[in-house]
């Protein structure tokens, strides 16, 4: 005996889409996260570019002074 069609889309929709959408809706906020923890990382490596590019600065200026004796 067959399932109404109307039946039979609703099981599927239990069985197969649900589970889907599910896991999608996961998905969409692990990349969510990902895309903030990205930019909190690009914040940081400029961060660090900077300090580094201080650090570089004051190296130079220290060598410079080595050399003026």
């Amino acid at each position: 005996m067959a399932l109404p069609m109307s039946t039979m889309h609703e099981h599927l929709q239990a069985v197969i889409l649900k589970p889907i959408m599910k896991s999608i809706g996961g998905l969409q906020r692990s990349v969510h996260e990902l895309k903030k923890e990205k930019a909190k990382n690009e914040e940081k490596e400029k961060h660090l570019q900077k300090n580094l590019d201080d650090l570089f600065d004051q190296l130079a200026s220290m060598v410079q002074n080595v050399l003026d004796l």
